[in-house]
């Protein structure tokens, strides 16, 4: 018992030393700036996900380097496969792109090693009827697996000045097909899209815009066989983030969560705290036999810091309800105007903690 404790603790301190050993450099190695050149700047992005429930768990430790037309990433998984992924934008003309995409999944042999090639495309297309001035995306990745196995994603997406339609095609190495897709409208004023996602589940979502003390973030899924029904917003009330509430951050999540993509590229989010001066986390998951509800609410209270608290509560069929604290907070600095974040929630008597830092050169 004292060997895995140490080891655990090892973890610990070896997962929390990373920004700390990344901030060191920071100040060691001051960003170099040249006022007559704009060249490519190199930029390593180190995220870390960890928890801590009777034991420490380091779930995902990330690791993103990219500069110019170059992206590579390294996800140190644990309990499941790590994966790495490679990314290189072959064109990036303002009409025409193209990107290059590689990964695969390294270092556990409870799994067969798996490979992935594929490409992304972009083409503006001008004004077409109905869509006016669009943008066609084409997407196709095939995996090889061990054994001779193949699965295969395949998508076309269609960006229009106010409706956006998107498909795509996942043929599983068991030769199961899943069929996605989704319609968007979007204005001015919010981003909305509903449509198939997963199996027989219908997938909602709704982003504002422009209003800069009202920002909503909505996804909502109802799945046709389990009927169970879930909701997740994430809201800012005043001087919202506008990294998150635009239009770019809609069609992402559109497809994500409704087109699904692989864990390598699924981003992290960070806490909903960050998202404006007061910002409320709601989460609520009802079926025949369970229903589950996270109820948040949060204020910044200092430029760079934020504290949230919240209940959950919790019911099974033939079980007492449950009610628990949820206690939430965040802090983000900067040393040489390079980002340092820490964020960390007490929820279902778990610890669960996000980090990350960023150099840029």
């Amino acid at each position: 018992m004292k060997v895995r404790k140490i080891k655990q603790i090892g973890k610990r301190a070896l997962s929390l030393g990373l920004a700390a050993l990344t901030a060191g450099y920071i100040v060691a190695v001051p960003k170099q700036v040249n006022a007559q050149t704009s060249k490519p700047s190199l930029e390593v992005k180190v995220e870390d996900v960890f928890d801590y429930n009777k034991r420490f768990m380091n779930d995902k430790l990330r690791t993103t380097v990219s500069y110019d037309k170059y992206l590579f990433r390294l996800d140190k998984n644990e309990g499941r496969q790590s994966q790495y992924m490679f990314t290189l934008k072959a064109v990036n003309q303002k009409n025409t792109k193209l990107i290059l995409i590689h990964g695969g999944g390294i270092g556990d042999s409870n799994y067969s090693p798996a490979y992935t090639f594929g490409a992304a495309y972009s083409q503006n297309l001008g004004k077409i009827p109905i869509l006016g001035e669009t943008t066609l995306n084409l997407s196709q990745k095939n995996t090889f697996i061990k054994g001779g196995k193949t699965g295969h994603r395949g998508s076309v997406k269609l960006y229009g000045e106010n409706l956006d339609l998107a498909y795509k095609t996942i043929v599983s190495p068991n030769r199961d097909i899943d069929l996605r897709y989704y319609a968007a409208y979007h204005n001015d004023y919010l981003h909305a899209s509903l449509g198939k996602t997963k199996g027989r589940q219908i997938e909602g979502v709704l982003v504002t815009k422009d209003n800069p003390n009202l920002g909503l973030f909505v996804i909502g899924n109802y799945d046709l066989e389990s009927r169970v029904l879930t909701f997740t917003l994430k809201n800012a009330f005043k001087n919202r983030s506008n990294q998150i509430y635009n239009q770019q951050i809609g069609r992402l999540a559109s497809n994500i969560f409704t087109l699904g993509t692989v864990e390598v590229n699924f981003p992290i989010f960070s806490s909903y705290l960050t998202l404006g001066d007061i910002t409320n986390n709601l989460y609520i998951s009802a079926g025949p036999k369970h229903y589950r509800v996270e109820g948040e609410v949060g204020a910044r209270v200092g430029k760079n810091l934020g504290v949230g608290g919240g209940v959950l509560v919790e019911k099974e069929e033939y079980g007492a309800l449950k009610v628990k604290p949820i206690i939430s907070g965040y802090f983000r600095t900067k040393v040489l105007e390079q980002d340092l974040h820490f964020q960390a929630s007490l929820k279902d008597g778990k610890v669960c903690c996000y980090t990350y830092t960023q150099v840029r050169f």
